[in-house]
């Protein structure tokens, strides 16, 4: 599973020279000046338009979909002392994948 503004990404053509996985920190993929959706929602429409995508060559790994659901989690959890307790789990993710 990849989740837009997590491990994947569209911009506009050329917005952007490289983009980072805001799961585990690599470099995404680009791909340039793609005519089509940009989202399901847009693909459902059959709407095109001219974008870049990025996307994390790591998604979709069993290590890469814990994490993000951990970056998530942390994303929008209110408390500050359990967002540091997942923060620290998914560092000690990241670093025995």
């Amino acid at each position: 599973m990849s989740l837009k503004g997590y491990d994947v990404f569209v911009t506009s053509p050329a917005e952007a020279a490289r983009l980072r996985c805001r799961v585990c920190g690599a470099e995404c993929r680009a791909q340039r000046n793609v005519d089509g959706p940009t989202g399901w929602i847009a693909g459902m429409a059959g709407l095109h338009k001219r974008h870049d995508r990025f996307d994390c060559p790591h998604s979709g790994r069993p290590w890469h979909e814990q994490a993000l659901k951990l970056r998530q989690a942390v994303d929008h959890c209110p408390s500050e002392s359990l967002r540091r307790l997942m923060l620290d789990d998914l560092g000690l993710l990241l670093q025995t994948r």
